[in-house]
């Protein structure tokens, strides 16, 4: 049984070169025969033309407008901003003026302070001298000259001066002083000091007449 193949069959005996011509001249005729069933000139498209539907028009999507929630939040910030703000200058001026009270009460403190530590220092000095100088009160040889000295500085005659001394001082100095010096026992004339009266005024020394020379002159400092 022979096996049919899918190639036409030429005649036998027909070269190859003549099979290629007669292939090209059918393949001509079936070209013009579909040429004579087409229509004569060129053919009109539809879509260009007169008769051509009207174009479609293209709508563009619109932009999208702003977000409600996002405006809220936007404004809500703002707002918050500004109300912070407000607040933190309004608790920045209350501090500020504060501060400033304290300022002037730490100084006024400051200045209270100064002058009772003025105060503790001149009587530390004054207390300091009157101990360095008491033992002079108690020399009664000191004391003699003491007395003849006060009395020498008022220019009036012996009969006049009164010098009152306390009882102890007197008994303990009556034979050191001039003889023309009249001296009185006084109980509240302190240990060590001197009172001389006159009908002008008068005369006093002693460790609390001391004290205040020496607080007077730590003052001036």
């Amino acid at each position: 049984m022979r096996r049919r193949s899918g190639l036409s069959r030429w005649p036998s005996g027909s070269s190859p070169m003549a099979r290629s011509s007669l292939a090209m001249a059918t393949k001509t005729m079936s070209s013009r025969a579909l040429l004579a069933l087409a229509p004569a000139g060129f053919s009109t498209d539809n879509r260009f033309g007169r008769g051509a539907p009207p174009p479609v028009e293209q709508v563009l999507p619109e932009a999208p407008g702003p977000d409600p929630l996002e405006e809220a939040f936007a404004r809500g910030a703002e707002e918050g901003e500004v109300r912070a703000r407000a607040e933190y200058e309004l608790r920045l001026a209350e501090l500020e003026a504060r501060y400033a009270g304290l300022g002037c009460e730490l100084a006024e403190q400051a200045i209270d302070e100064g002058e009772r530590l003025r105060s503790m220092l001149r009587e530390t000095v004054v207390a300091l001298c009157e101990q360095a100088v008491a033992p002079f009160a108690l020399d009664h040889e000191l004391l003699a000259r003491r007395v003849e000295k006060a009395s020498a500085m008022l220019m009036r005659a012996a009969d006049e001066r009164r010098i009152r001394l306390n009882p102890a001082d007197k008994e303990a100095i009556a034979h050191l002083v001039a003889p023309g010096l009249v001296l009185e026992d006084d109980p509240s004339v302190m240990p060590g000091c001197i009172r001389i009266e006159t009908a002008d005024g008068g005369i006093e020394d002693g460790p609390m007449s001391w004290a205040d020379a020496i607080r007077e002159a730590v003052g001036q400092c």
